[in-house]
């Protein structure tokens, strides 16, 4: 008798499903590389053979032993430790039981182990699995094979072309060309990443007619903690793709993208907290890969905890600085008048700020995490100068 997972599987599927903003399938594909990435992988592999309804993810990762496989199954089951990597507990291959009729992982771990299992999702309550001979596809060395045999032979995931958008989408900093970044990832990847579809490796290439690279630092010692570049298009051409659709290779809209471990985490330029002039044509990326140790659960989020949110916010004002040469470059940051007054003219205005946060925090505590313990202290030393002038009063 096969062995078989006794819970609402479905259920549980689709709320992690629910969890993520893009669509399910996007997340099987961003996950399945994320966690060959995560196990060591840097040749990676996705084919399609549409008269099979068959997706398959290749790579020479780590591998898994039959225990290892075995423990797979389990919905619940990780192994991995925050600030690792990327990928969240083999969520590829189990949200694929929502899209295909058969689920194959074949295996080659370390020692020569070697592991194939078939997985299926009979109803809501039954996703039988089952051990099957290990079939040869992986010849030498280690990596994993996660194979689906698809629901519809026109699905997406067939579709060579939404594969290679996912890709430069998801991990735009990974497959981009510019040195810098590069350099930055050589510290997390050891190995040049190679991502193909069908054979045809997977590139980004710089679109824009004006583009500037950079490195963020942080410290006193100027340590290099990330880099980035930002890209400016030209009016015309922004005209264009926003009648028919930005080509393949650009990030994919206006913004600036924050990526770790080469994964893009967030986009936007509200997040940067900087006024730009012509926001809609500039696009770009920046990796900074300490950004991994305060990543949600399902890895597509920062955790908002106050201490996550104090080294979330320190690497935003260190991105700040390193990109404002850039912008000022491109002619996107208007150059800041130097003030004539002096600190001791600002001093009330700083009381005045000093004050209203210290009120805010007392009034609403659960604030302190966002404007810090400071205020919280200046917060009850005025409560204690008022409850002191109200006892000279009585």
């Amino acid at each position: 008798m096969p062995n078989e997972t006794r819970v609402n599987l479905k259920h549980l599927l689709e709320d992690l499903r629910d969890a993520y903003a893009a669509p399910v399938e996007e997340v099987v594909v961003t996950e399945l590389v994320a966690n060959a990435l995560d196990s060591g992988a840097h040749q990676i592999h996705l084919k399609t053979r549409p008269e099979e309804r068959s997706f398959q993810c290749i790579d020479d990762g780590g591998g898994m032993n039959r225990s290892a496989l075995r423990n797979y199954h389990n919905i619940a089951a990780s192994t991995k430790e925050r600030g690792e990597g990327i990928g969240f507990a083999g969520v590829g291959a189990k949200l694929s039981l929502l899209i295909a009729d058969r689920v194959l992982t074949e295996t080659r771990g370390k020692n020569g182990a070697r592991a194939g299992a078939e997985w299926y999702l009979k109803n809501a309550y039954k996703a039988p699995w089952k051990f099957i001979p290990f079939s040869g596809i992986i010849k030498s060395g280690r990596g994993t094979v996660v194979s689906m045999v698809l629901k519809d032979d026109n699905h997406i995931l067939l579709k060579p072309e939404f594969l290679e958008r996912t890709l430069q989408r998801h991990f735009y900093s990974l497959l981009s060309q510019d040195t810098s970044i590069q350099r930055v990832l050589k510290t997390i990847y050891k190995k040049p990443i190679e991502i193909t579809v069908n054979g045809k490796p997977v590139r980004v290439e710089s679109a824009g007619k004006q583009t500037q690279s950079f490195f963020v630092y942080r410290g006193r010692h100027r340590k290099i903690i990330g880099a980035g570049f930002v890209e400016k298009a030209a009016l015309d051409e922004t005209f264009w793709q926003r009648m028919f659709g930005r080509e393949a290779g650009r990030p994919g809209e206006a913004g600036l993208r924050i990526s770790t471990y080469g994964k893009v985490i967030r986009g936007g330029w509200e997040w940067l907290g900087l006024s730009i002039k012509h926001p809609e044509l500039l696009s770009g990326v920046v990796e900074v890969p300490s950004l991994s140790e305060i990543l949600t659960t399902n890895k597509s989020d920062f955790l908002s905890d106050r201490g996550s949110l104090k080294k979330y916010y320190d690497v935003r004002k260190s991105v700040q600085r390193a990109i404002l040469p850039a912008l000022k470059a491109l002619g996107e940051i208007e150059e800041q008048e130097e003030t004539s007054k002096t600190f001791s003219e600002w001093k009330p205005l700083a009381h005045d700020i000093e004050g209203a946060l210290a009120r805010m925090t007392e009034a609403f505590p659960e604030l302190e995490s966002l404007v810090g313990e400071h205020w919280r202290r200046q917060a009850a030393r005025a409560t204690d100068v008022k409850n002191g002038a109200r006892k000279e009063k009585s």
